[in-house]
């Protein structure tokens, strides 16, 4: 038996085209269905479409930029966590050596007591001669 086959014609149905330009990038859907990506350059407020040869270089670029922006922030969270414990350091410091000063002056206040008995012996003795 010969098997009958149906042809069903298979339409395609093709998008219509759009165009849309989100800052400064230009997205242009062609007729088939295939999405084009394009970088621009703002010149006295014209749109210029870069050729896709510049448009890598450009992406290679922004890449390089991100990677940057990431090694500063990372420079940037190891900054603030050294200011941090160099912060914590000083105020540590500043203790020490509000309790040196303390001391320094219990020490003072003891010499000039043992000062003045001392001098008050010295007057209290009768001089030899």
């Amino acid at each position: 038996p010969l098997h009958e086959f149906l042809t069903v014609d298979t339409v395609v149905q093709t998008k219509p085209p759009i165009e849309m330009i989100i800052e400064c990038m230009n997205l242009l859907r062609k007729i088939d269905g295939k999405v084009l990506i394009r970088t621009t350059i703002n010149n006295d407020d014209k749109k210029q479409i870069v050729p896709s040869s510049a448009q890598s270089s450009i992406t290679d670029d922004i890449n390089g930029k991100l990677q940057e922006l990431e090694l500063f922030r990372h420079e940037n969270e190891r900054l603030r966590s050294e200011l941090s414990s160099n912060k914590t350091e000083i105020t540590v410091l500043r203790g020490e050596r509000d309790s040196l000063m303390h001391t320094i002056s219990k020490l003072d206040i003891e010499l000039t007591k043992a000062e003045y008995q001392r001098l008050a012996q010295q007057q209290q003795q009768p001089r030899k001669k």
